[in-house]
């Protein structure tokens, strides 16, 4: 089964990993899982099994979750109510549509990323410094540059 082709929600749960074939029967669906060889019987709308609708490249994207930006995100699958966020090296997530806000990251166009570097000039410039000879507004823009060019 190819799982960047289709999404297996199995009771609203996300099973696309954990299934080795799926076959539709009508109104219910029998699944045989990658752990046993076993067909399991599902009911009525018990399984939905979503079509890619588009990939999405994260490059140039800010995505969050729930308020959390997400990091090292590869690809974004699109199944229309549903995005999976793949991820080299790490487990694929799935979420509702509605979770999701996917922006553009302004950084990435040149004219705002001068700007951007002149108020970080600027910054290490000015000295606002505290403590142990920290600059503040030097210390505040290299965190948000590292945070603006990734797509967590």
């Amino acid at each position: 089964m190819d799982r960047e082709k289709c999404l297996i929600l199995i009771n609203g749960q996300d099973r696309t990993d954990s299934v080795k074939e799926s076959r539709p029967c009508g109104d219910s669906c029998d699944i045989v899982y990658t752990s046993s060889p076993q067909v399991y019987h599902y009911q009525g709308g018990k399984v939905k099994i979503l079509e890619l609708q588009q990939c999405v490249d994260p490059a140039g994207l800010i995505v969050t979750v729930r308020g959390i930006r997400m990091t090292q995100v590869d690809m974004i699958l699109d199944f229309g109510p549903y995005y999976r966020l793949v991820r080299s090296g790490k487990k694929t997530l799935s979420y509702p549509r509605e979770e999701v806000e996917i922006q553009h990251n302004c950084l990435t166009e040149d004219s705002q990323k001068c700007i951007f570097d002149y108020f970080k000039e600027t910054a290490g410039a000015v000295s606002l410094v505290v403590g142990n000879d920290i600059n503040i507004l030097r210390a505040v823009l290299r965190n948000s540059n590292k945070g603006a060019n990734k797509v967590k």
